[in-house]
C-alpha cells in the first residue's frame, strides 16, 4: 500500500470547496547511513528501526512504543509533550507507530508488549 502526502496549498484563483486547493505528494524514503545509525543508538531488524535502551530519551521513547502497543494514548501523549513535541507531530507519530504495531507486531515489539509489564529496562528515574 503506497502512502501519500496531502498538501495544502493557496490559490490565486478563487474556488469553491476544500479539494480544490489539496493536491497528494508522495513520500520519499529517506537515506541513512550506518554511522548516524550509531548516533542514534538504534538497529534495524528486517527494514524496522529500534532503538536501544542507552539513553533517557530513547528510554521514554520505548515507553510510547509499550503504552500505544497496550492501548493507553493519553500517556503517550504526555511523554511526547514532555519531550517537546508539538500536538501535530504526536499525532503523527502515534499514528505511524501504531500503523507499524499493525503492520508488524514481531518486528515492532507489540508481541513482547502486549499485556506484558513494562521492562526494568525502560524505565527512566528521576532527579
Amino acid at each position: 500500500m503506497k502512502q501519500y502526502l496531502k498538501v495544502s496549498v493557496p490559490s490565486t484563483r478563487k474556488e469553491k470547496g476544500p479539494s480544490k486547493s489539496n493536491f497528494w505528494v508522495k513520500k520519499k524514503p529517506i537515506n541513512v547511513s550506518a554511522d548516524e545509525l550509531k548516533e542514534l543508538n538504534g538497529f534495524i531488524t528486517n527494514g524496522v528501526f529500534r532503538l536501544n535502551p542507552d539513553d533517557d530519551n530513547n528510554r521514554l521513547l520505548l515507553q510510547v512504543h509499550y503504552y500505544l502497543a497496550n492501548n493507553n494514548e493519553v500517556k503517550a501523549r504526555e511523554i511526547l509533550r514532555t519531550l517537546g513535541l508539538t500536538a501535530r507531530k504526536i499525532k503523527a507519530y502515534i499514528d505511524d507507530e501504531k500503523s507499524l504495531q499493525r503492520r508488524r507486531p514481531e518486528e515492532s515489539g507489540f508481541i513482547n508488549y502486549n499485556n506484558q509489564p513494562m521492562p526494568v529496562e525502560y524505565r527512566v528515574r528521576g532527579n
